[in-house]
């Protein structure tokens, strides 16, 4: 499969990209049985720098603001609720570029890491 490449531009503001994210697993069925423990996105972008800050949102939920102080990539804590078995929409928006920012983001990759607790 080839990599992603989106470009959320060289400046902040503008509208939210949208991206389909697909998630096999069924968080909210885990979440209610006690089962969940965390989710975490990651996404890896050419043309981050220190600095950098853009606000995510799964679904209908509230952006959230995930900033970037370590080079090319940044986490960001999801909440149970928000993730959805199958195809969720993530939506991304740069509120502020980095003083090192010399060219536009461009997302390369984006994942899920969901961990369980154990029984």
């Amino acid at each position: 499969m080839p990599p992603l490449s989106l470009s959320l531009g060289a400046t902040a503001g503008g509208n939210p990209h949208v991206i389909p994210l697909r998630i096999g697993d069924d968080v909210a069925a885990a979440h209610r049985v006690g089962r969940f423990r965390d989710a975490v996105l990651r996404l890896q972008a050419k043309g981050m720098t220190s600095g950098d800050t853009l606000a995510v949102a799964l679904n209908d939920g509230a952006f959230e603001m995930a900033g970037n102080d370590r080079g090319t990539g940044m986490e960001l804590p999801l909440k149970p609720q928000a993730i959805e078995q199958g195809v969720n929409q993530l939506k991304l928006t740069i509120v502020q570029r980095g003083e090192a920012a010399a060219e536009p983001m461009t997302i390369e990759h984006i994942g899920v890491k969901i961990r369980y607790q154990l029984t």
